[in-house]
């Protein structure tokens, strides 16, 4: 049974993605930078996951490959609110800053609920990891105006 459950979430992640790409408008060449930051986000999120039962015995690799996906998930998220077109730049902006505070809460609340006995350990670095994410992302998207201003034109 638990294979089954992981193979299963394995096809969720996966259909996930192809979702996002889709909803983010895949045909549309301009929505390429904002796709192209989705699937950075979705690897670092997905990779590591994938990687750790490789280096068991390396704790320095398990380590990041431990928070690294709190990182990914915290830059993905927000971006997949973004697929509204009819936002100008400014708005989206606005948005995105919003959709951040919003997966912040999220996983917040999930850290909290790893406090729950048997749901796992709550871990200030997760949440760490997740503030660099939302940040990252959001200096990016400030930062590279001219990549991102012609994905929201009206």
């Amino acid at each position: 049974m638990y294979q089954f459950g992981q193979f299963t979430g394995k096809i969720v992640l996966i259909l996930f993605l192809i979702l996002v790409i889709s909803a983010l408008g895949i045909r549309n060449k301009k929505s390429l930078p904002l796709i192209l930051l989705f699937i950075f986000g979705w690897t670092l999120y997905v990779l590591p996951m994938e990687l750790r039962p490789f280096f068991k015995g390396n704790s320095t690799v398990l380590f990041w490959f431990g928070i690294i996906p709190s990182f990914g998930c915290a830059f993905a998220l927000p971006i997949f609110c973004l697929r509204n077109k009819s936002l100008n730049y400014i708005e989206s902006k606005r948005k995105l800053l919003i959709y951040s505070l919003y997966t912040f809460g999220l996983l917040l609340a999930y850290e909290l609920l790893e406090l729950i006995k048997g749901l796992g350990t709550f871990d200030w670095l997760d949440l760490m990891m997740t503030i660099l994410g939302l940040v990252t992302l959001n200096i990016i998207f400030q930062n590279l105006k001219s990549k991102f201003e012609p994905i929201f034109e009206k």
